[in-house]
């Protein structure tokens, strides 16, 4: 009898952490490890993610595809108990909002606007808007753990020009540029690492380091660099909060005048050191 008792408590003690620890890797954003089977979840400025089945899912931000047409596949190739493997597949066309004007472009704001082409017709190909470029992109994503999650991801993009001209660099704020930089800098490469812990208090806290390298640059650097810190808060079931920021290190172009000992300035290409918060409300079915 007590033998059957503490079998018992013992399997039921297992049953419990097991479900506390999926609950727990569940919870971990932008992991190899899958959601569950018909889960969704959007933000504000987080993207639409949708788990088709047990392998397949799809991501897609509702706002920014009206400017850019997009969409992201993830297919876990490999799952285990503590580990995941998962193939990162997409296609964008980011030339689309450097054609049109808002609100289903960005013409005028990263790009000109062309207006002589409204009197003059025949020179509007001379403006450099006639490009059409698609960047399908291709990576991988491998993450490890349960209450810490290391997550490993690597991706290339790359721009094919379908038609006209290769758009000059655009040189506006780095998170920006990187989405654009497939189409004005030929291709993209892109790796990352993330760590993501659940606290006691209920929080998740996660820490990530990315660095990028881009073609053909024009005379600056290809390389840039972002690290980020936050947390996430569970709101109510459905309902979960993100705060953060995140640094940016890269080539803008930047210049400052030194002065040196005999009092002649010069000027001196410098990196660009940007900081942004991040916040979002993220709903989850």
């Amino acid at each position: 009898m007590r033998q059957s008792v503490i079998h018992t408590v013992i399997i039921t003690a297992v049953v419990t952490w097991s479900s506390v620890a999926e609950a727990e890797w569940q919870t971990h954003r932008e992991t190899a490890f899958a959601p569950p089977n018909g889960q969704w979840s959007v933000g504000i400025l987080n993207p639409l993610e949708v788990q088709l089945d047990k392998d397949w899912g799809i991501e897609v931000h509702p706002l920014a595809a009206l400017a850019a047409p997009h969409l992201n596949v993830h297919h876990v190739w490999v799952r285990h108990d503590r580990w995941a493997l998962m193939g990162v597949y997409g296609l964008s066309i980011p030339s689309w909002s450097l054609k049109f004007e808002p609100p289903f472009g960005l013409r005028g704001y990263l790009s000109p606007k062309c207006v002589v082409s409204s009197a003059e017709p025949e020179r509007r190909l001379r403006c450099g808007q006639d490009a059409w470029v698609a960047a399908p992109k291709v990576g991988a994503r491998y993450s490890r753990g349960r209450r810490w999650i290391v997550t490993l991801e690597t991706d290339l993009a790359v721009g094919i020009l379908l038609s006209g001209e290769q758009p000059r660099p655009l040189d506006t704020y780095a998170p920006l540029e990187q989405l654009y930089t497939p189409m004005t800098h030929n291709y993209r490469l892109h790796v990352g690492a993330r760590v993501s812990r659940t606290l006691p208090t209920g929080l998740i806290a996660m820490a990530e380091a990315d660095m990028y390298r881009v073609g053909d640059v024009d005379g600056r650097s290809p390389w840039a660099f972002s690290t980020y810190v936050g947390v996430d808060v569970q709101i109510s079931r459905a309902l979960r909060g993100t705060l953060g920021v995140i640094y940016w290190n890269s080539d803008q172009r930047a210049m400052v005048l030194r002065t040196d000992d005999e009092g002649f300035s010069r000027k001196e290409m410098v990196r660009s050191h940007d900081v942004y918060p991040t916040i979002d409300l993220i709903w989850t079915y």
